[in-house]
């Protein structure tokens, strides 16, 4: 009987590997997807179709192709599998563990005030930008938000990130002081700071008004919120930046968030993923300026549904401007957050169309935008299959590498036919971010002198050492 188990196990352990040689060897030469790309990717899937397993094998393109990244998602199962790559791994020889940024916010939060990201040098270019960061942040932190922002609310949070900018060390807890009644001594000397005189006029009668009271207080209660996770606190109310994101733009970094709904709460997270990307794609669209040819840069999202936000559907216009990438993935066609014209969006500008599994409802419609002959082709794919349209090009059904499906340790994670390496490799990895962050802040971190400490000599009573 044990035999025959050891037969059993060594012939699906074959199996497994003649899966990934064929599945690896027939991909890489017929997902070449590499300028269709650019013009923004969509993958749509059920459950368990395979998205992860998609979206895996296109980040290990990036990574192979030395082409950077942002990967944001609600849950942390993708962030784990991406830190998983064997690519990452300190011992691959591909050094691209070094381009790796990781902004974990579930454990250790960085350093992230935006009040001290990097400006223009030039004053009028630099009030454009402040403004232009106001309405990122004000757009971030109000999508998610319920209640929905009221107008007068939106105005005014705008206004105080711009205010933010000119206060002496400014951050989250600064701009939530200056909601309060304490915010009412910091104002004349903020006034004077304050670069137009409508912006001066709005603090000076509007923002001590009495109908202005209530939209104060509610204003300072959601951001407070906000602010009470612990991780969150230690980060966006730091004494510094330690994000560069037109570092990150310019040398190709794979910037990797975890940020969950688990731990964090729902609102907090996807804001979190929200205030990343709007902050990114700011700095992806202020590099036109620059003149110099901007580099392809991928932004993934995962259950996408929760991000997309009016930053996104900027970008989705500005691809070819801004070099600024997306792979949208989510569930289903017309899925709950998505408005029906987010989607007729998202299909029209989304040059390459991975769909997999779906749902009865969701068939009709997607072999339309496939143009495929019959919907029921679209409901015999297996996990793992998919239909991918490349712009105008002939549909084909396509499997991705099985090796990035594996998400346990069956068959030997590490192996040479496995996409993810060993735990303790992962670990090696997790310990030398961890030692290169601490690095960062150290030079961060202005280096205040200590006075030594005195020693006293003790004597007995008669004045003889003891």
């Amino acid at each position: 009987m044990g035999l025959l188990c050891l037969v059993g196990f060594g012939q699906a352990y074959i199996a497994v590997i003649f899966k990934n040689i064929l599945s690896n060897f027939f991909a890489s030469w017929q997902l070449r997807l590499d300028k269709e790309r650019l013009k923004h990717t969509h993958i749509l899937a059920s459950t368990g179709g395979g998205k992860s397993s998609a979206i895996t094998f296109l980040i290990d393109e990036n990574v192979r192709k030395n082409k950077g990244f942002l990967l944001i998602e609600p849950h942390g199962e993708m962030v784990q599998r991406i830190l998983s790559n064997k690519r990452f791994s300190l011992a691959h020889p591909s050094k691209a563990y070094k381009q790796l940024v990781y902004l974990n916010f579930d454990e250790d939060p960085p350093q992230l005030n935006v009040f001290k990201l990097p400006l223009p040098k030039n004053p009028n270019i630099r009030q454009a930008f402040i403004d232009g960061l106001a309405s990122e942040l004000t757009d971030a932190l109000g999508h998610n938000m319920q209640p929905v922002l009221t107008e007068a609310q939106y105005v005014m949070l705008r206004n105080i990130f711009i205010a933010g900018f000119y206060l002496p060390q400014a951050t989250f807890q600064g701009i939530v002081k200056l909601l309060s009644t304490e915010g009412n001594l910091l104002l004349p000397q903020l006034i004077s700071q304050l670069p137009t005189p409508p912006l001066q006029d709005y603090f000076t009668n509007d923002f001590l008004s009495g109908n202005a009271r209530r939209t104060r207080d509610a204003l300072r209660l959601r951001l407070n919120n906000f602010l009470i996770p612990r991780q969150i606190y230690q980060s966006f109310c730091a004494s510094e930046c330690e994000v560069d994101f037109a570092a990150i733009l310019a040398e190709n970094k794979f910037v990797v968030v975890r940020a969950t709904t688990s731990l964090l709460g729902n609102y907090e997270a996807k804001t979190i993923g929200n205030i990343i990307h709007n902050l990114l794609s700011k700095y992806a669209f202020e590099r036109l300026l620059s003149g110099k040819p901007c580099n392809p840069f991928f932004a993934y999202f995962d259950e996408a549904q929760h991000y997309l936000n009016g930053s996104v559907h900027r970008g989705l216009t500005g691809a070819r401007k801004t070099g600024l990438n997306y792979t949208l993935a989510h569930h289903e066609l017309n899925q709950e957050g998505i408005s029906p014209q987010q989607q007729r969006s998202i299909v029209n500008n989304c040059n390459v169309k991975i769909y997999g599994n779906l749902k009865w409802k969701d068939q009709k419609e997607a072999a339309a935008i496939l143009r495929l002959e019959k919907p029921e082709m679209i409901e015999r794919l297996r996990p793992g299959e998919f239909f991918i349209k490349a712009g105008k090009n002939r549909v084909g059904l396509k499997r991705f590498p099985f090796k990035f499906a594996i998400k346990k340790e069956a068959f030997g994670r590490g192996w040479l036919f496995n996409a993810f390496a060993r735990w303790e490799e992962t670990k090696k990895l997790l310990d030398y971010l961890k030692r290169q962050r601490q690095k960062r802040l150290f030079e961060l971190d202005s280096f205040v002198p200590t006075k030594p400490e005195l020693h006293f000599k003790k004597f007995s009573l008669d004045g003889r050492k003891p």
